[in-house]
């Protein structure tokens, strides 16, 4: 999950930890096998709806995008998944 967040863009623990953090992925690394090293996708765990609006959303925000199209619903995602 981690290689994905960063999407490519270099990683810098502080805004990463603030981003999962953010995003409230915390807990939820915390339950995958090898945390945010865990893989994705195809060849991993799959992710459940909710938690992959909440997991897209940290990517962008990690890439600094603001832009509204990228963002979207995933903001009310994240929104939800601080409040259950």
């Amino acid at each position: 999950m981690q290689d994905n967040i960063v999407f490519g863009k270099a990683y810098q623990e502080q805004w990463y930890v603030r981003v999962v953090t953010a995003c409230a992925l915390t807990d939820d690394l915390a339950m995958l096998p090898w945390g945010d090293l865990t893989e994705i996708g195809e060849r991993g765990v799959n992710l459940s709806g909710l938690l992959l609006a909440t997991y897209l959303l940290s990517s962008r925000q990690y890439m600094r995008c603001g832009c509204a199209r990228c963002v979207g619903c995933c903001l009310s995602a994240a929104a939800v998944r601080q409040f259950v």
